[in-house]
């Protein structure tokens, strides 16, 4: 499967969301959404998280939304701006959100309507704010989740960046391995 965007002949401002096949034949309706935009797939290809300026036809600054593969309505799950999406499973995925007035690394869940904070509030370094605009072009060499889907791993401050390690299903108080930046954890076999 290949999710793409087309520009949509009706609205120079719109882009749509394509899903197809091999072969090239969509294998859903496209989902229209306004500004950037970036999908990714669940481990199991039956949905995809797309965070975009705004899905179908609400004008919210940023949303994150599932997509159904095989069809079937956008499934809103956050309004508001988002950042580094990465997939734990297909039921689940972490991102970074406005959480009480900071940030937050949050766990999203297909069947909840309320992200869970995981981690203290963020303070990005200036390599975490560069990494996490250009995040879409690196997710899949520099993996934030490891492959047993249980730490993650970032940046933040205050002061000189810090690696720090959050264990996601017991989110307590991060390890800090010390200064540093843009860590990565080794890609699955």
């Amino acid at each position: 499967m290949l999710a793409y965007g087309v520009a949509s002949e009706k609205d120079p401002q719109v882009t749509e969301l394509h899903i197809a096949d091999l072969r090239g034949d969509r294998v859903r309706p496209p989902v229209p959404f306004k500004g950037p935009g970036a999908v990714s797939w669940s481990p199991d290809g039956t949905s995809v998280a797309l965070a975009a300026g705004a899905v179908g036809q609400l004008p919210l600054l940023a949303q994150t939304a599932f997509v159904p593969t095989w069809g079937g309505a956008p499934v809103i799950v956050h309004d508001g701006p988002s950042c580094c999406a990465e997939w734990l499973d297909s039921d689940r995925l972490v991102a970074i959100l406005p959480y009480e007035g900071d940030v937050r690394w949050c766990l999203i869940r297909k069947e909840k309507s309320e992200p869970e904070p995981l981690s203290p509030p963020l303070h990005p370094s200036a390599e975490g704010i560069f990494y996490a605009h250009f995040y879409d072009q690196f997710a899949r060499s520099h993996p934030l989740v490891s492959a047993d889907r249980k730490y993650l791993a970032y940046t933040s401050g205050p002061g000189p960046s810090l690696v720090k390690i959050l264990e996601i299903e017991n989110p307590t108080e991060p390890m800090c391995l010390g200064p540093g930046s843009l860590p990565s954890w080794e890609m699955e076999p």
